[in-house]
């Protein structure tokens, strides 16, 4: 969703190594509108992240069991935070990333009701 405001250059555009009046991205100066493909002048869109992540389970559990486990049970998706965390620390410990275990895929636009329901508001974000 495309914010219905100006696109002033105000703090977010300013970088300690760049102009301390202008944008660091569009070079315009403070106070004046960010020029149009700046990469300030933001939207919000739906991302559909697909992750590939080896984790542990009883070695008994069937492929209905985990599913069961990770869809069905008690068991919350916050949880995947601590689980994506964990990763990345034995990924750096064997100085490698997760980069080949996700894909991120465009789904839509998001709507009114998406910034809703996810807590951000373009029109709110600072520029």
């Amino acid at each position: 969703m495309k914010r219905s405001t100006q696109w002033l250059v105000a703090d977010k555009g300013i970088r300690p190594t760049g102009t301390p009046d202008r944008c660091f991205y569009c070079d315009r100066p403070q106070g004046r509108e960010h020029a149009e493909g700046c990469v300030i002048r933001s939207r919000t869109v739906v991302v559909r992240f697909h992750v590939d992540l080896v984790v542990e389970v009883p070695e008994d559990w069937s492929e209905a069991m985990v599913n069961s486990q990770f869809n069905e049970s008690s068991w919350c998706a916050n949880n995947l935070v601590d689980e994506l965390a964990e990763s990345v620390e034995r990924a750096n410990q064997m100085g490698d990333c997760l980069c080949s275990s996700v894909r991120a895929e465009f789904v839509r636009e998001a709507t009114a009701d998406d910034e809703e329901a996810w807590g951000l508001r373009v029109d709110e974000v600072p520029s």
